[in-house]
């Protein structure tokens, strides 16, 4: 990324008196390998994906460099990814079900969003299930270099739950009923002054929390479109993350406070369904659930955040995080964990997404199927 720069003489003066010497400054020291590594694993996901990218140097364009798949990705069997965790210094088992202790990624392709850097990119996947304790290890291995890069990193609990909706019983799975309470069903319809909370509860070993309200919603299109005539998709709320200190005591215990009005959720989802077009075919779309997740990160993660964001002061210059050992690899390995539940929308909630003023130019089908659209 760096180029070759020429000193300016001063003046003539300064010509004459040092003709004889050489005035070519070259800055680009050796080349020395250090991996960009993201590395963040949770244990509840059937899939782990590590992201592995060289960090290039060249006299060329950087922008355009990075747009360059060879650049920026290391080579097919090129990197070695390997696993293992330890308890109380002894290496043990690392997957949950087979009781293996070395788990390896295997490397493949896959397509991002354009951007600065190349849209193809290699990562490293396993499908190993992983414990949410003890202390893991990660192996980097250049297998054509023979260099090697560490990390180790404390697993964590998985975040609880409340015992206080939604994050309690029932769930989906029950069959809905007309005699069920009112407190089985989300209802976020009222769209005036009352402030909806959901209380989350810090994870073991958790630092940095978060939530999101997830609205599952189907497009109706013709059967030979799509099977059964549905095209599933989200609708995400995403909440600002809260630290340890933001807990606030109730009922003699600590939780997280995610505190909203119905209109702001609605709002939101109108926002994020005027980016999206209509299928071919399309008749309306109703939605049917709603999921609640909230993560758990670790205090690497906040910290590798904070390092990330981008500088407000006029001296750009950044340090690249790294917990790895010796800063052999910029980036992080650690670990987060989530708690999902999944809940049954009120009848009323999902009749207030075909006539709100946010959602209602959107095609809605209320919760008897009838297309009510704006007053």
């Amino acid at each position: 990324m760096l180029k070759a720069f020429k000193i300016a003489s001063i003046s003539a003066l300064g010509i004459l008196l040092f003709n004889s010497c050489k005035n070519d400054l070259k800055i680009i020291a050796p080349y020395k390998e250090i991996p960009q590594v993201h590395a963040i694993l949770t244990p509840q996901d059937p899939m782990q994906m590590i992201r592995i990218n060289k960090i290039f140097l060249g006299e060329g364009n950087a922008n355009v460099m990075a747009k360059e798949v060879d650049s920026v990705n290391y080579k097919a069997g090129e990197l070695s990814v390997m696993l293992e965790r330890f308890v109380n210094g002894s290496k043990v088992a690392a997957e949950l079900n087979t009781g293996k202790t070395e788990l390896y990624f295997r490397d493949s392709l896959i397509q991002t969003d354009p951007g600065a850097f190349a849209t193809t990119q290699r990562v490293y996947l396993c499908n190993d299930r992983l414990f949410s304790s003890g202390i893991y290890k990660l192996t980097i291995k250049n297998n054509h270099t023979n260099n090697v890069f560490t990390a180790t990193t404390t697993a964590m609990d998985s975040v609880p739950a409340t015992g206080f909706s939604p994050f309690a019983a029932p769930y989906y799975t029950f069959t809905p009923s007309p005699f069920d309470p009112p407190y089985y069903y989300i209802d976020y319809s009222n769209q005036t002054g009352t402030n909806y909370i959901v209380r989350t509860k810090a994870s073991n070993g958790g630092f940095l929390h978060d939530l999101t309200i997830r609205v599952h919603y189907f497009d109706s299109v013709p059967i030979s479109a799509a099977p059964q005539g549905k095209i599933n998709h989200t609708l995400d709320f995403i909440f600002f993350p809260q630290q340890l200190y933001q807990q606030i005591d109730f009922n003699n215990t600590k939780y997280f406070n995610f505190s909203f009005k119905g209109a702001a959720l609605f709002a939101e989802c109108g926002n994020l369904l005027a980016m999206r077009k209509d299928p071919p075919g399309f008749m309306g779309r109703k939605t049917f659930r709603v999921d609640f997740i909230t993560y758990a990160a670790t205090q690497d993660y906040y910290d590798y955040l904070q390092f990330s964001a981008p500088s407000l002061s006029f001296a750009q210059e950044k340090i690249l995080y790294s917990n790895f050992t010796n800063r052999g690899a910029m980036g992080i390995f650690t670990f987060r964990t989530r708690c999902q539940v999944q809940k049954v929308m009120s009848t009323t909630f999902v009749d207030e997404f075909s006539f709100n003023k946010y959602t209602c130019k959107y095609n809605f089908f209320s919760s008897n199927l009838a297309a009510i659209g704006c007053p």
